[in-house]
């Protein structure tokens, strides 16, 4: 019996003081601010980490670079691939079930909407026009999170004939 007092005193005395300091270990994939601008390898490291984030198909190597090219560019692009996604892109036609945008569905009521404008006539057939707009969109309930502001200042000359 005085054995097993023994080895029990033992297992606690090693299990309560044995390997604390070991168990806190910083983990390698985070390091605090400080510490990352030590010095050149820390920083090579996270710039590292900031490009394969960014170039990543959600992120700016991928889908957002690839949807603004085929809005933005009319008729200087030509889509010839055989992915229909980015085609109704392309074509400005594009569906609900397109992958490059499910996931991403607005409520179809959004407030604030603001249109103001002013419009001053410096003659009677000469004049100028200035107005604003405002709109915020956001997710409906279970689409991933997003919230986008709009706004807009537009000048224009009126000519009246």
């Amino acid at each position: 019996m005085k054995q097993y007092k023994y080895i029990i005193l033992a297992l606690f005395a090693i299990i309560s003081v044995g390997c604390e300091d070991q168990l806190t270990v910083q983990p390698a994939q985070s390091i605090s601010g400080d510490f990352a601008v030590t010095n050149d390898r820390n920083v090579r490291n996270i710039l590292i980490g900031v490009y394969d984030e960014a170039g990543q198909a959600a992120s700016y190597g991928g889908r957002l670079q690839v949807i603004a090219d085929l809005l933005g560019e009319g008729d200087n692009t030509v889509w010839a691939g055989t992915f229909i996604d980015p085609r109704q892109i392309k074509e400005k036609k594009i569906l609900e079930d397109n992958g490059f945008v499910s996931g991403f569905e607005a409520n179809s009521v959004n407030f604030p909407t603001i249109n103001l404008g002013l419009q001053y006539m410096f003659k009677s057939h000469l004049g100028a026009k200035l107005d604003f707009g405002f709109n915020r969109f956001s997710n409906i309930d279970n689409a991933s999170e997003f919230k986008v502001n709009y706004s807009r200042i537009n000048t224009q000359l009126v000519f009246d004939t």
